[in-house]
């Protein structure tokens, strides 16, 4: 009996812990636009973006990511694991926002990790989807999650609730790197928002996304030098 009560209170213990931020992974210092400029993204798939990208390799099709929004800024999804149903919620919801991205001309990208489960991930993106070779859009110092993170109650509650919308996800894949979304202004605006997803179910809201968004300035036109009639 005394075996039983000690296991009880050891499992209460686990979750109670479980529940805390204290073990939660922080990360080292704010991602700067420099660091993901240089960021070496692959192609998956087909795409119209080829034409305007500058390939740094042609045989597997990679490119700076600097590209993505040195126009017009961009929103990129920084996706933990492609067939996580909590990662597919939360870029279907993102995706909610292509509307008002489109009317303000920003587009909606995302990178992953690791190219498997990439395919089934596209029918909760709207946007394009890159692989992350470098994985520099997980930071420079990875914030990798605790199984233990699974026990958290926002988690039970957020995979109940995709189960009912009938999100549903694999266990296949890297799945503790946590990920997040970056709001990138073009020129030098530099990160307007970078949210590092605190745990497995959590993600920035659409608001704050849509309130990074309307901050970026549009980019001045370039415009041709004339020289002086003598």
């Amino acid at each position: 009996m005394a075996l039983l009560w000690g296991a009880a209170a050891a499992a209460v213990g686990g979750l109670l812990v479980a529940n805390m931020d204290f073990w939660l992974p922080r990360g080292g210092a704010a991602t700067t636009e420099a660091y993901l400029a240089g960021a070496v993204l692959q192609l998956l798939g087909e795409t119209k973006l080829q034409a305007q990208l500058s390939l740094v390799d042609e045989a597997v099709r990679t490119f700076k990511a600097k590209d993505l929004w040195k126009d017009t800024g961009a929103v990129v999804l920084a996706v933990r694991r492609p067939g996580c149903s909590l990662c597919r919620e939360e870029a279907k919801e993102l995706s909610s926002l292509k509307p008002e991205l489109d009317a303000l001309g920003i587009p909606l990208y995302a990178v992953l990790l690791e190219p498997g489960g990439y395919k089934e991930f596209l029918p909760f993106f709207s946007g394009e989807v890159f692989l992350d070779t470098e994985t520099r859009f997980y930071g420079e110092e990875k914030r990798n999650m605790s199984l233990v993170g699974l026990l958290r109650i926002s988690t039970l509650l957020q995979v109940r609730e995709n189960k009912k919308q009938g999100i549903q996800g694999n266990y296949i894949g890297n799945g503790l790197t946590l990920g997040g979304i970056f709001v990138i202004g073009p020129g030098d605006q530099g990160v307007l928002l970078e949210y590092r997803n605190k745990d497995f179910s959590d993600h920035a809201s659409n608001e704050k996304v849509l309130e990074a968004v309307k901050n970026i300035a549009p980019s001045a036109p370039i415009t041709a030098k004339v020289s002086p009639k003598l």
